[in-house]
């Protein structure tokens, strides 16, 4: 028995919904990528992270909605899915999520600030205090290292002549 041309339409629809759909996981690792500007290693982690993430749900959808048989037009289908939306949405779901990132950003940097600002007050405080006992505690050890220093080259010499 044949599959109906609505299931085709229908599985060729679900294929290319995918193919939008894995573009738009690429497009927040994207910006992942962009907002985290990751070393070597890490970069490569979340590439194969991408790619596994991707095959999983191509293959979920196939095996979902079409009983797990490939079919060409399927794939067809989410490569038109992935380059339609590619060429239309892409560009603004990226700018839309990069503004929400920077206004994530930006906010959890006031309220870091904010929580921070006391922490900062109570240090400054605190090296205003300890500052002279630091110096102190410097003007004593070059002090100290000099009386140390000269009693060890006395001692080196008392050495040497014997």
């Amino acid at each position: 028995m044949g599959i109906s041309v609505s299931k085709e339409a229908f599985v060729f629809l679900c294929s290319a919904l995918t193919g939008a759909g894995i573009c738009l996981l690429y497009d927040i690792f994207r910006l992942l990528h962009r907002a985290g500007r990751p070393g070597g290693f890490l970069l490569q982690v979340q590439d194969v992270l991408f790619w596994v993430l991707a095959a999983s749900v191509m293959f979920f959808v196939i095996f979902y909605v079409n009983n797990g048989s490939v079919r060409l037009y399927e794939l067809i289908g989410a490569a038109l899915g992935a380059l339609l939306y590619s060429l239309t949405l892409s560009k603004w779901v990226f700018l839309i999520f990069n503004q929400i990132i920077a206004f994530f950003s930006a906010f959890f940097k006031k309220i870091l600030k904010i929580l921070l600002t006391p922490l900062l007050f109570m240090y400054n405080i605190m090296y205003r205090c300890i500052k002279p006992i630091l110096r102190l505690f410097k003007r004593l050890a070059r002090l100290l290292g000099r009386r140390f220093c000269r009693s060890a080259v006395r001692c080196g010499a008392l050495l040497k002549k014997k």
